[in-house]
């Protein structure tokens, strides 16, 4: 027995519980850890690789690297680089792409510092990395996958905004000591753009960011919301009303389902989520630069217009099926006077200049008459002054065409058409405004603009109008007795009736493409903002008995669902795009 238990009490001395200290060594002596003089100095380990001694440097860059890198080990690395600037060469772009890469924004104040200088130094000294710098500076507007619940809305909260303010003063510090900074900067920020469908934070806090950068950097205000507006117009061209329409409903359904509460700020799809926040971001900034309360300085002012306005020709009236960004134009408008009558002007110009193509004067008609009858910011009295240059323009044009042998093909004449479409459009969307029964002095306008010649002229303008339009129209002149359009519209009629052939119909052209930027917005959040200034037309009875006129017709989904029924798919001419 005595032998057995003498056995018994080795093997159990053998297998030690192990005591807390015992662990703690144990798991300290299987971390793999640099001391800090371990190493050369960063001077020594660069002169021993441009000799083909790679090891330390090597060595040097797995420091780096390490998620855990004691902080005493960051600051004597980076004080050496700081001291051997001109040593880096084009060869050591791995060490500097190693420094760039460590979250430094989290790191303690004196690192901060050390890496701002460390970074002015080598781009100081040596330019042909600033790309590189750029790029890596860049990433930390992109948020990470850990910091979703950091933002809300595209707007950091407050730690990580101070955080990120110490990036944008490293920004303010490049571009002080480096004026070719915009240059290079300006292909990064195109570059980096996260892509549409990634999660609503990351493209939203990048757009945050950008418009920061517009606090230090001035000369890349024009740039800069290009890109915003790019990225923003190529997410909206993805999405159709039709697929947001269906996603709100499914989302009410899903409530109701649920018994839960459906008034959700958030939109059903993901991507019109996105669109829905950084709509609002760029409402947001604008409002804080453009009110007249704000604090920019006004030639500031003048160039975030100048650059809204140069995005608008270029770009936006060129561009087919925006939904929704265009209405950052509508939201600055309604609260900035001098925005609101540049923009009509620029519309109005464009339409009476001839040399434009036809199809961006079609365009600007579009915008000009949708703006005019949309916006509740607008007076009556502009809104008159305005249609009263769409009628001259109208009669300008049929005194032109007196000749007997004019061509009546509707594509010769889209710009004429697309005017008398918005001037019908105007005033059957606004006769409520214009008060026709109590207001005399408008009555006496209407009648003033003589719209008698042009409904009757050969070109027949209300035979290629929306019937929806056209049929409105005719009920607001017939019931003020300024205009008397119903044998027309029945005539018209009689044209459209499909021809039946071997089995085969035969439709005729119906309607010019018809373009009203400024229909209904359907974006939650902020949507908040533009629909306390924006008109939601209503009917009255007499209106609705469109439906069983002579020209009534197969009623869409949208047209049928939406009390908004100015809304309706766009026919158009195969050569609708052409002059």
């Amino acid at each position: 027995m005595s032998i057995i238990s003498s056995r018994k009490s080795i093997s159990t001395s053998i297998l030690k519980t192990a005591t807390p200290f015992r662990e703690d060594t144990i798991r300290k002596s299987k971390q793999l850890r640099f001391q800090v003089d371990n190493l050369s100095s960063v001077k020594e380990i660069l002169l021993a690789a441009e000799n083909g001694n790679m090891k330390e440097y090597m060595d040097l860059i797995y420091k780096l690297s390490q998620e855990n890198i004691l902080d005493e080990t960051l600051i004597k690395t980076l004080k050496e680089s700081i001291g051997c600037v001109q040593v880096f060469k084009l060869d050591f772009v791995l060490l500097i792409e190693t420094i760039l890469n460590i979250r430094w924004i989290n790191k303690s104040d004196e690192i901060i510092e050390l890496y701002h200088r460390f970074i002015i130094d080598i781009l100081t000294a040596k330019p042909e990395f600033l790309t590189k710098c750029c790029s890596k500076i860049l990433t930390i507007f992109i948020p990470g996958e850990n910091e979703a619940n950091e933002w809300k809305n595209g707007v950091p909260n407050a730690e990580l905004a101070e955080k990120l303010d110490k990036t944008h003063n490293l920004i303010k510090k490049i571009y002080e000591a480096i004026p070719m900074l915009p240059v290079t900067l300006r292909r990064c920020i195109t570059d980096m753009f996260p892509y549409r469908k990634q999660s609503t934070y990351k493209i939203a806090g990048y757009i945050y960011n950008l418009l920061k950068i517009l606090d230090s950097c001035q000369s890349m205000v024009h740039d800069i919301l290009e890109t915003i507006f790019e990225s923003l117009l190529a997410i909206d061209l993805s999405l159709s009303r039709g697929d947001i329409e269906d996603g709100e409903e499914e989302l009410i359904d899903e409530a109701q389902n649920e018994n839960t509460n459906a008034d959700s700020d958030t939109m059903k799809l993901p991507i019109a989520e996105t669109l829905d926040v950084c709509m609002d971001l760029m409402f947001s900034y604008f409002y804080s630069k453009l009110n007249s309360e704000s604090k920019t300085p006004l030639n500031e002012q003048k160039v975030i217009e100048k650059s809204i306005f140069e995005y608008f020709d270029e770009h936006l009236l060129k561009t087919h099926n925006s939904k929704h960004v265009h209405f950052i134009f509508f939201y600055i408008a309604s609260f900035k006077k001098s925005f609101l009558l540049e923009l009509l002007k620029n519309l109005l110009d464009k339409i009476l200049d001839r040399n434009k193509p036809s199809i961006i004067r079609q365009t600007a008609v579009g915008y000009l008459s949708s703006l005019l009858a949309r916006a509740k910011f607008i007076p009556i009295e502009l809104m008159k002054k305005y249609l009263e240059h769409l009628s001259n323009f109208a009669h300008d044009y049929i005194k032109m065409c007196h000749s007997i042998n004019i061509n009546l093909s509707p594509r010769a004449h889209l710009v004429f058409h697309a005017t008398c479409q918005a001037i019908f459009y105007i005033i059957a969307f606004r006769s409520k405004d214009l008060n026709l029964i109590n207001s005399t002095r408008n009555l006496q306008y209407l009648l003033l603009l003589d719209l008698s010649p042009i409904v009757k002229h050969p070109l027949n303008p209300l035979n290629y109008c929306l019937p929806a339009i056209a049929t409105i129209f005719d009920n607001v002149m017939t019931r003020h007795q300024i205009l008397y359009c119903h044998t027309i519209l029945v005539k018209n009629a009689s044209k459209k009736l499909a021809t039946v052939f071997m089995n085969e119909e035969y439709h005729p052209e119906e309607v010019i493409e018809s373009v009203f930027p400024f229909d209904p917005y359907l974006l939650k959040k902020s949507g908040k903002k533009i629909h306390p200034i924006y008109i939601e037309y209503q009917s009255d009875e007499e209106d609705i008995s469109h439906q069983n006129s002579p020209k009534a017709h197969k009623r869409t989904r949208n047209e049928s669902e939406c009390d908004d029924f100015f809304i309706v798919p766009a026919k158009k001419f195969k050569s609708g795009s052409i002059d």
